[in-house]
């Protein structure tokens, strides 16, 4: 695998760095990146941008604006921080992170997530979810852009680069509890987001028992047969990551 660190500011749609990845093999192999840049650096998240990175990019920037993730009063600014931001637009990565996590996390703690929202059919030939299970590409493209951002907090991954935007979709906030509910009922944490994907990560494996448990607490999101879920659970069983569709129809 090939790994090209990105400066800060050079993602279209963020002013965080982070780095690209090409010439992988599999998902493993950027568990394996995630998980070394993790130990190196432990008071940061990775989040890698899934599907389509241009329209989770583009997306990005309307729902920090519809959600108002990303109001900011210049003048409020140091001067260097200011003369930065308007000549290039940017901020800082530190001052993102400063900006951006607090109030995402105000807003999710006016948020809630009912897990009945029958969000879409899973089995729609337009998300075709499963079938990203067999292959990875549709999902993890490359080249792979994943950002950093300076947070203890692994849900909080989310806002380096927040989506949810289109009607029917899970707002960030939203996204959000998603997260802290697998999270803290199964172990995983944030690995990506895209514009209608998001993944997850755990130390380990699931049994097939696990599996079926982690798509059954998801299932009120979704439109989908108990054949379905069987074939979800099936596909999850034995892998340390888990993709799921945010978006609505």
């Amino acid at each position: 695998m090939n790994v090209d660190v990105r400066a800060p500011g050079t993602h279209p749609s963020s002013d965080l760095g982070g780095f690209r990845l090409t010439a992988w093999d599999d998902v493993n192999e950027l568990l394996a990146f995630r998980d070394a840049r993790r130990a190196a650096e432990p008071g940061t998240q990775l989040l890698f941008i899934l599907d389509d990175a241009g329209q989770a990019a583009y997306t990005s920037g309307h729902a920090r604006d519809t959600h108002g993730l990303s109001d900011l009063d210049p003048a409020q600014l140091p001067a260097e921080e200011q003369a930065l931001y308007e000549k290039r637009g940017r901020l800082t990565p530190e001052r993102w992170a400063a900006e951006g996590i607090p109030r995402l996390r105000a807003k999710a703690r006016e948020t809630t997530l009912t897990f009945t929202q029958q969000l879409i059919p899973i089995d729609d030939p337009d998300v075709e979810l499963l079938s990203l299970y067999r292959d990875v590409s549709l999902a993890f493209g490359t080249p792979l852009d994943c950002l950093t951002i300076a947070t203890t907090d692994p849900s909080m991954a989310i806002a380096a680069l927040p989506n949810g935007y289109f009607v029917g979709d899970l707002t960030p906030m939203e996204n959000y509890h998603l997260a802290e509910h697998l999270r803290t009922a199964f172990g995983y944490e944030v690995l990506g987001l895209g514009s209608y994907l998001a993944a997850y990560v755990r130390d380990e494996p699931v049994t097939a028992e696990e599996a079926r448990a982690v798509i059954e607490s998801v299932r009120g999101l979704y439109e989908m047969t108990d054949d379905v879920v069987a074939e979800w659970a099936s596909a999850v069983t034995g892998l340390r990551w888990l993709l799921l569709s945010y978006q609505g129809s």
